[in-house]
């Protein structure tokens, strides 16, 4: 059975979620983009009775991604990832499709990787990020919506 259009989420309702290192948990300001992406090694089992064909197993796992926003002065989210990356201390990160209370929330520790500020003539000035998981991404649900 097809899925209704209710069922379905427009990207604007997505956010991401830091808790810098002693810090509270701050939405990232003015998001236009992210994306977060969980992999797994394949390991090698091939063998001899496999004949000929490759087979298999899941390895190690790991998560990362990449956000983007518009740079706006002033902004507490901003400062505390650049200060994560030249510090070199990881983040808590949660990524939520939807902002509402009981809905699906991803969480994690990540370490800043990547921190580009681009001002082209006629943009809007935006900042592009990209993070590393440190562990497991843990499923759970949203607690409190905005918060």
């Amino acid at each position: 059975m097809p899925a209704t259009s209710s069922n379905k989420l427009q990207g604007y309702l997505a956010k991401l979620y830091l808790t810098p290192s002693g810090g509270t948990e701050v939405s990232i300001a003015n998001l236009t983009k992210v994306d977060v992406t969980v992999t797994a090694k394949e390991i090698d089992t091939s063998d001899h009775d496999t004949l000929g064909w490759e087979d298999t197993i899941s390895g190690l796992a790991k998560w990362s991604g990449t956000a983007g926003f518009l740079y706006v002065t002033n902004s507490a989210s901003r400062q505390a990832l650049f200060n994560a990356l030249v510090n070199k201390t990881p983040v808590a990160l949660s990524f939520r499709p939807t902002d509402v209370t009981s809905e699906e929330a991803w969480t994690g520790n990540a370490v800043i990787t990547s921190f580009k500020v681009a001002a082209g003539n006629s943009d809007a000035q935006a900042v592009d990020i990209a993070f590393s998981g440190k562990g497991p991404l843990t499923p759970g649900t949203v607690a409190v919506a905005g918060a």
